[in-house]
């Protein structure tokens, strides 16, 4: 069984999925569900239709990149609309710690180096009566180089290859990320939810800007202003006040994908 060395945790990333190659995680993960335990890790050497929000599709080089999915089961219903702002928080603080840089949430929860995308989150979730179950999708650029990030039209990508000048595993990154990850749970359980609230907001730089949003195919501009407790952004379009739903529409910046 695949061991992640400098695991921290109890329970996340203790129990690993290992496979070679998998369209989703994702998908998988919620297929397997009633044959997985609660927490249990998927990940994969070779993604070959991961999918981010609003359907689109992306793929990634064998040990270039670190797709894995993790598994929640019994999640109370009240959770299910936190969880991306959750996953967003302990990614963002996990490659912190791996990387010492205070990398930016893009709102809703793409992970950002100086405008550029590193890593993208995608959770998903099926309701049964009383609770349900949750994957949340990651998927990290570690070592692409900027001549073939562009060669994908990858523009606005960067990689952890080019932010630190370092190469890192999938192993000790995906560490990373489950260490943040549980801690980030533990705040909701004993803090609330207004913590992980309180950290998203700290580190989001979608809010106070300008930007362009695409909503019912047709693109609006706004300012974004706050993030409300169901993690919807509150924007500011031609003086009335809306809450974007991160299922609905898609923000960018004025000036490209997140200024």
């Amino acid at each position: 069984m695949l061991k992640l060395s400098g695991l921290s945790t109890q329970s996340i990333g203790r129990d690993i999925l290992w496979l070679e190659e998998v369209d989703s995680t994702n998908r998988y993960a919620k297929e397997k569900a009633s044959e997985l335990r609660h927490h249990t890790l998927v990940m994969t050497g070779r993604q070959t239709g991961g999918r981010g929000r609003m359907g689109r599709s992306w793929s990634f080089d064998d040990g270039k990149s670190l797709a894995m999915s993790l598994l929640l089961k019994d999640v109370p219903l009240e959770q299910l609309t936190q969880l991306p702002l959750l996953f967003a928080v302990g990614v963002q603080q996990g490659l912190f710690r791996l990387c010492g840089l205070e990398f930016g949430i893009k709102w809703s929860n793409d992970i950002l180096w100086e405008g550029q995308k590193v890593c993208g989150i995608l959770c998903e979730s099926r309701s049964a009566p009383g609770s349900s179950i949750a994957v949340g999708g990651i998927g990290v650029n570690i070592a692409q180089t900027r001549k073939e990030l562009d060669n994908h039209d990858l523009l606005y990508a960067s990689s952890l290859f080019l932010v630190t000048n370092k190469l890192f595993s999938t192993e000790e990154v995906a560490a990373a990320l489950c260490n943040q990850l549980e801690t980030a749970f533990r705040a909701l359980e004993e803090q609330g939810f207004d913590a992980i609230l309180d950290q998203y907001r700290s580190h989001c730089v979608t809010l106070g800007k300008r930007v362009r949003i695409s909503l019912d195919g047709r693109e609006q501009e706004g300012t974004a202003l706050d993030i409300a407790p169901d993690g919807s952004l509150l924007c500011n379009i031609g003086g009335k006040i809306r809450s974007i739903n991160a299922g609905e529409a898609s923000v960018r910046g004025m000036m490209g994908y997140a200024d």
